[in-house]
């Protein structure tokens, strides 16, 4: 996309429209379904139509998984521009970027990087910011604290992969028209515009060279994880393992009793010892013999039952040094097997990852080299999995032309789109409802809390 260049920044509009509650656009939809006999869906795209020439509309990062992953959402957001509310995750995943958006500015402007507790002084600064525009539902499930905790485990994780990195750029920004060459008409240059930011972009050695790698922070719940196919020898020798588990279960039972048999043994053995001795004695003066020869028999037995116990103990300590080593012989063929598909897992995530965010970090890429001139060799992304223990996962790859070719495709693709919108094709055929995934899902939600109310209203109009 080496045409696209900044066009007068002064020339583009600043401000975006108003934003409308989510409730008064949950009862406008309703109110039209019934007058119109209507859908929810069929009623928004409308709606849509009816703002399409009023509206500014952008293209960003996040066009690439809103807008492919629920068409709909990514309409709804950017021409009608409902408020739905901020979510716990969105608070904490904004306020963690921002504790380490300023820890890489101050590494910039000095050399090191604040203490821990400033960074996540940010964090918390950014959270009161926000939560006031939290969610209702959400707010009644956690506190400022809750959300303070949360951040600050996230901020902690990162500590160890803050230290290798080395920031030359944080938060480059873009707002620029559309280049007239990638529009049907040319009048609609001030009407749709690119727009983003980068994260960080880090100067490291790769390959013997000094190369600037673009970084984007993510936070999710859940991990980046594809796993390989399993081969029929890997998927054998996890059999043979897990049957020589099962069969050292039993055994495992009988020897963890060693101690407390041992031990009632010594017992059993020094009391027949003692009574045997005093039954000796009472014998030889004559007296009475019989509760000491009760006490004889008594720990007679019980030595015999721990002796025996024991010898069935030491006998399952022999089977399981065999199945032992069966299972050290079998873990050493296995275990160079488990490495190389553990590695082939490893690249089938980083697969994922590209594909998730390949083309979103491609987009960044090209921002900051449009604002800056310089090449961006690599592309990172840090994703900070928000889960009881936090974990931090890092994905890299080469930024190669076609990867940019695939971006700016991308790029064409929502424009085209957006001009065949202002040019009165239906958004229900452009920008299609996709009611499967998260993405999208305030939509949908609010879609299926119009047709409720809709329900409603008729019942109560007809009653």
């Amino acid at each position: 996309m080496s045409s696209i260049v900044l066009q007068n920044p002064q020339s583009l509009e600043e401000t975006h429209a108003t934003s409308i509650d989510r409730e008064t656009l949950v009862n406008d939809i309703a109110e039209r379904m019934i007058k119109e006999k209507k859908t929810a869906v069929r009623v928004i795209c409308d709606m849509i139509t009816e703002k399409k020439d009023d509206a500014l509309v952008y293209i960003s990062g996040s066009s690439f998984s809103s807008g492919n992953a629920n068409p709909l959402d990514y309409a709804v957001r950017r021409f009608l521009r409902p408020f739905f509310g901020l979510s716990r995750g969105l608070i904490v995943g904004s306020a963690y970027h921002k504790a380490l958006e300023y820890a890489a500015k101050h590494y910039i402007a000095t050399g090191y990087y604040p203490r821990v507790g400033l960074q996540i002084r940010e964090a918390i600064a950014h959270i009161d910011y926000d939560y006031n525009r939290m969610k209702d539902k959400e707010k009644e499930e956690c506190s400022k604290q809750d959300l303070y905790k949360e951040v600050q485990q996230l901020v902690k994780v990162y500590q160890a992969q803050q230290k290798k990195n080395n920031p030359i750029a944080v938060e480059y920004f873009l707002k620029m028209n559309v280049p007239k060459e990638m529009l049907r008409d040319e009048k609609n240059a001030l009407r749709i515009l690119l727009t983003g930011g980068t994260d960080v972009v880090y100067e490291e050695e790769f390959g013997g060279e000094l190369v600037k790698i673009l970084s984007d922070h993510k936070s999710s719940k859940k991990p980046i994880y594809e796993k390989a196919e399993k081969s029929p020898r890997l998927l054998m020798l996890e059999k043979e393992i897990d049957g020589i588990e099962l069969e050292m279960i039993p055994h495992k039972k009988i020897v963890a009793k060693k101690e407390k048999v041992v031990e009632k043994l010594q017992e059993a053995d020094a009391k027949l010892q003692e009574n045997t001795v005093a039954l000796q004695i009472a014998t030889e003066e004559g007296k009475a013999t019989k509760a000491i020869q009760n006490r004889v028999d008594k720990w007679a037995t019980e030595s015999v039952k721990l002796n025996k116990e024991l010898e069935d103990i030491n006998k399952s300590e022999a089977v399981l040094r065999k199945y032992q080593a069966s299972h050290d012989e079998t873990m050493e063929l296995l275990k160079p097997i488990q490495e190389a598909w553990e590695e082939e897992c490893q690249e089938a995530s980083l697969l994922k990852a590209k594909e998730m965010h390949g083309q979103q970090v491609a987009f960044y890429a090209l921002i900051y080299m449009i604002l800056t001139g310089n090449k961006i060799h690599r592309v990172r992304i840090e994703n900070m999995v928000k889960r009881s223990e936090p974990m931090l996962q890092v994905f890299e790859w080469e930024l190669d032309d076609f990867t940019l070719m695939k971006a700016e495709e991308q790029i064409q693709v929502f424009i085209t789109k957006i001009e065949l919108l202002l040019e009165g094709i239906d958004p229900m055929i452009l920008f299609p409802q996709n009611t499967y995934g998260f993405i999208g899902e305030d939509t949908n939600e609010m879609l299926r809390d119009a047709e409720k109310v809709a329900k409603l209203l008729s019942e109560e109009r007809v009653a």
